[in-house]
């Protein structure tokens, strides 16, 4: 058997155990988000020597000090949002891009904000490789949109709540970010009801490096 074949069972193996062991076990019931994870391939967004650790959950470094959200975590994300097909996706900051492509897959439209260009391409690139155009790219410090979303997901950790971005949910719109409390990382589910009322509960907690911003490593290359 070749390498290349090798590692493509290996990584097939190992993105089965991902779903058995990582998602399933959350309760995700089969249908079009399990179909998403099991079709869009991890390894493609994390950085080339790194591909063997895909689907493990060991916190996996991108560029710009930042960490790819976890199998798991984003399998928490996709929970929580509970996307439709209906729905239009404000994400701001990128990661490796995996969850990006797996919204893409279960919303109608995503706009994605970031102000790292070389992230914006890497992403870009990869979801243009998996045939994935319903993606608007910003390269930008600030949110220049006043529109309304169905869903908006904050990547980096916040210090208070993000009032302007829940000024600009749709009604039943739902907001998840993150909130650092030092020893760990909480997520925060704002849902905009009836009237305008708003339900705001904390849905799960981290306890890793994910969305953090330590110092600038190097550049991986992806």
């Amino acid at each position: 058997m070749s390498e290349t074949l090798t590692e493509a069972v290996d990584l097939e193996y190992a993105k089965e155990n991902m779903i058995k062991q990582q998602v399933r076990i959350l309760g995700v019931p089969y249908g079009k988000m399990l179909d998403a994870m099991i079709q869009i391939p991890r390894e493609l967004f994390v950085p080339k020597d790194m591909k063997a650790l895909a689907y493990s959950e060991l916190d996996i470094p991108v560029n710009h000090g930042r960490y790819a959200f976890t199998p798991k975590t984003v399998t928490q994300i996709l929970q929580a949002v509970a996307l439709k097909h209906s729905d239009t996706v404000l994400q701001v900051g990128i990661g490796c891009g995996y969850l990006t492509a797996l919204m893409a897959k279960l919303a109608s439209m995503i706009e994605l904000y970031d102000i790292h260009e070389d992230m914006i391409n890497h992403v870009k690139h990869r979801l243009k490789s998996l045939a994935i155009y319903n993606i608007k790219y910003q390269h930008a410090k600030e949110i220049e949109s006043k529109a309304h979303y169905d869903v908006i997901v904050l990547r980096e950790t916040q210090l208070s709540s993000p009032d302007a971005y829940i000024d600009q949910l749709s009604p039943n719109g739902r907001l998840l970010y993150f909130v650092d409390k030092v020893d760990y990382i909480t997520a925060v589910l704002v849902t905009k009801k009836q009237g305008a009322t708003l339900e705001k509960k904390c849905i799960f907690d981290l306890y890793t490096k994910v969305n953090k911003v330590a110092q600038t490593p190097e550049a991986f290359a992806f």
